[in-house]
C-alpha cells in the first residue's frame, strides 16, 4: 500500500507544489476562501487518519482528517501570497 501511495505522490509533485497542509477543517475552509478569491485553482488531498485504538482513547475527530493543498508549481507564488496575507484589512 505504501507504495501505491508513494507513487501517487511521485506522480502528484512533477507537475504540482503542496503550499498548505492541515488537519483543521476551520483552517481547510480559510484557505480555501483565500485561494478562491486570488483566483488560484487549486487541489486537495485527503487523509483520513483515524484508527480504531487511537478513537477509543477519545482523540478529537478535528484532528483526524489531513488536508494538503496542491496548484501547479507556476502558480505556487500567487497561491502562498495569497495564503499566507493577512486577514487585516
Amino acid at each position: 500500500m505504501d507504495g501505491l501511495i508513494n507513487l501517487l505522490h511521485y506522480l502528484i509533485s512533477r507537475k504540482k507544489k503542496c503550499v498548505y497542509m492541515t488537519h483543521i477543517e476551520k483552517e481547510y475552509y480559510r484557505i480555501t476562501s483565500k485561494l478562491i478569491a486570488a483566483g488560484v485553482k487549486y487541489r486537495v488531498a485527503t487523509v483520513n487518519n483515524t484508527s480504531s485504538t487511537w478513537s477509543a482513547f477519545g482523540s478529537s475527530r478535528e484532528f483526524n482528517t489531513e488536508y494538503k493543498f496542491y496548484v501547479r508549481k507556476r502558480d505556487a507564488y500567487n497561491a502562498e501570497r495569497a495564503i499566507y496575507k493577512s486577514d487585516k484589512g
